[in-house]
């Protein structure tokens, strides 16, 4: 694992990194808006594609993914399987609504059920919209 990731935050990392490449055609998020993002970043994810996925999340991610993927391309190339596969089951059946939006940061939240949240953040940086995380909690 790169500097000290576990490997469930290689994992998320991981899955950050391919949807944000997927959805955009390489592209970053530029000036598109927070749902675009998102809807780009879930095709990267369907679509497998960790370029895509890489270029819509945020800055640090995406550094530490490249660096990843340059230093130890076979162990990159199983991260991104792990987070592709995590991250697609919790975007799955997701339709991007409209999100809480504070300065430069746009929370998307769906109820799935009794006791299950799924929220994604997107920050805004420089470049654009870019996703920083995505947490799927289930409370028992």
């Amino acid at each position: 694992m790169p500097n000290g990731m576990t490997w469930k935050t290689a994992g998320v990392t991981a899955a950050l990194a391919l949807a944000a490449v997927a959805g955009c055609g390489g592209k970053s998020g530029g000036k598109r808006g927070p749902k675009d993002v998102l809807r780009a970043y879930f095709k990267a994810i369907e679509a497998k594609d960790a370029d895509a996925m890489m270029a819509l999340t945020v800055k640090d991610v995406r550094g530490r993914m490249a660096d990843a993927k340059k230093n130890n391309p076979e162990q990159f190339k199983m991260m991104m399987g792990m987070m592709f596969k995590m991250a697609g089951e919790d975007v799955k059946g997701l339709e991007v609504g409209e999100p809480a939006i504070r300065g430069d940061r746009a929370v998307f939240t769906w109820k799935r059920g009794p006791g299950k949240t799924t929220t994604v953040t997107l920050v805004k940086e420089a470049s654009g919209w870019k996703v920083e995380k995505i947490k799927t909690e289930e409370k028992r």
